[in-house]
């Protein structure tokens, strides 16, 4: 309906369908039916009538389907849910993807004009079915391009689909693209090239830089363009799926923007960024890096011509080894989130001084890591977003930003942390659980709450500052003696008056200590 409405307009149409319902000709040239005599003669009728393909409930209200007589059904489909809502639907079905059976006799039907496929085709056949996941556009488009052509032509057909859209599917798919706001485009193609089975929380995260990134994942699957699904083997949270077809669309959508890999705003392609990284190409349009799972990278070194950079996904990169080479600096202004989370073989990241919009600094189970660069000017780094546990090998307490509260350094390498006084840290809690620290001597006034659970090789804690409020050291089987900056503590003074000032100390499977 929808193109049929741009070939010849709202009115025509809705004439059109009119005349055909009364049996004579209709000419209404207003926005909505105000002719109480054809208002009274449809309502007279009795008809199934099917509106396909609505973009604006504005379209149903035009074409009068309010005045039908009782018992008449009216099908509307669209690719939008809030259109049949606003449309006033009574009841919306989601119309399910074919089941394996069903997509191979519909493929069969348009690929060799019967319903199941030619014996030496068979194995073929299921792949394309498999491609299409169920889609009838697909099966249709896929099945009658393949019609009379040879075993050969097929196999390359295949091989095409791996990596572009068929362009018949691709213009079907894009039409809804295409309806997007700014926001819902930029947010689609960051899903299909990088998010795809991601969690939702995180995904919202990684995107917050958009203005309402709620309402645009909201209108992305009113639009039918993603789904969220419930929690996968993975992750144990609901995730954001989407037909392998739309993905490859946004995917496409990239590369027609622009043919060099260099040039374009995303690169996913682990092949495309190992080359514009080695031939040193000019970067000025990249925005997002995206690496995740590679095993055959072991070193990003040249990003100073991408200015605008602003994500470096290299989750679960287990190859990479070193990112810039050692004494650079990361002259990157606009990069906001960097995640090396699982990246084993990583020793060594450049220096961050001048990435001062950085906000998410996740290096978990850097596994190699040894030392991280100065943080301190990173005011914009988030709290909550530096993530160091699990780096076995980072020997050196970190130089963090004097705005942080909180700090989580469990199952790291650090055997020995002194942190004198500073009236400017405010850092408050401070977490080390499985780490194998020795000795532990903080002054910081700040602190309130240290976490060293399960660290068995830590023997002594000193000069602990006096405000402390919770103290736990479970299962610190060598631990021997603890002790306080201030010996009055004030705290136990003020045990069991009213108030928060209680000081809590857990020493269970303490069994050496003094």
């Amino acid at each position: 309906m929808l193109e049929e409405i741009e070939k010849q307009g709202k009115k025509s149409l809705r004439n059109e369908l009119l005349s055909k319902l009364l049996n004579s000709n209709v000419d209404i040239d207003t926005p909505t039916i105000g002719s109480t005599l054809t208002q009274e003669r449809l309502n007279n009728k009795k008809v199934l009538v099917v509106l396909d393909d609505i973009s604006d409930p504005n379209q149903i209200d035009c074409m009068g389907v309010k005045h039908l007589g009782s018992g008449s059904k009216i099908i509307i489909t669209s690719t939008e849910k809030q259109v049949l809502k606003s449309g006033g639907a009574d009841t919306i079905h989601e119309v399910k993807a074919l089941n394996e059976n069903d997509s191979l006799q519909l493929f069969s039907t348009f690929a060799f004009k019967q319903l199941n496929p030619e014996v030496d085709f068979r194995d073929l056949s299921c792949k394309f079915v498999e491609y299409s996941q169920g889609s009838p556009l697909a099966l249709r488009v896929l099945g009658c391009n393949l019609y009379g052509r040879t075993i050969n032509d097929w196999e390359s057909e295949m091989e095409k689909l791996g990596e572009y859209s068929h362009p018949e599917i691709f213009v079907v798919l894009k039409s809804s693209y295409d309806g997007l706001g700014m926001v819902e485009k930029n947010i689609f193609l960051d899903i299909a090239c990088f998010f795809k089975g991601e969690p939702i929380k995180r995904i919202k995260h990684v995107l917050s830089c958009y203005r309402d990134v709620d309402d645009g994942i909201s209108k992305l699957v009113s639009k039918c363009l993603i789904n969220i699904s419930s929690s996968s083997s993975i992750y144990n949270e609901d995730i954001i799926s989407m037909h392998d077809m739309l993905e490859e669309l946004g995917k496409d959508i990239i590369r027609q923007k622009s043919k060099t890999p260099g040039k374009c705003k995303r690169l996913w392609s682990h092949e495309h960024i190992k080359r514009v990284l080695k031939y040193n190409q000019e970067l000025v349009n990249l925005r997002e890096i995206y690496v995740a799972h590679c095993n055959n990278i072991k070193m990003i070194c040249n990003l100073s011509r991408a200015i605008n950079l602003e994500i470096l996904d290299c989750f679960y990169c287990k190859s990479l080894v070193e990112v810039g080479n050692e004494g650079d600096s990361t002259d990157l202004v606009n990069l906001r989130q960097i995640n090396f989370n699982g990246c084993v073989s990583l020793r060594m990241i450049p220096n961050l001084s001048k990435t001062i919009n950085l906000e998410i600094l996740d290096c978990s189970y850097c596994k190699s890591l040894v030392e991280l660069p100065c943080l301190h000017n990173l005011a914009s780094l988030h709290v909550d977003c530096l993530r160091l546990n699990g780096c076995y090998s980072l020997k050196k307490f970190p130089q963090v930003p004097r705005h942080f509260c909180y700090l989580d350094l469990s199952e790291t390498g650090l055997e020995e942390v002194s942190l004198p006084f500073d009236p400017l840290c405010n850092l408050q809690h401070l977490k080390m659980s499985g780490s194998v620290v020795k000795n532990v001597s903080i002054k910081l006034g700040s602190l309130l709450q240290l976490n060293l659970n399960g660290c068995p090789k830590v023997e002594l804690l000193s000069e602990l500052p006096p405000y402390l409020k919770v103290l736990s050291v479970k299962d610190c089987t060598s631990l021997e003696k603890v002790s306080f900056a201030d010996q009055n503590l004030y705290q136990f003074d003020s045990l069991g008056d009213e108030g928060d000032d209680v000081f809590c100390m857990l020493f269970c499977n303490c069994f050496n200590l003094n």
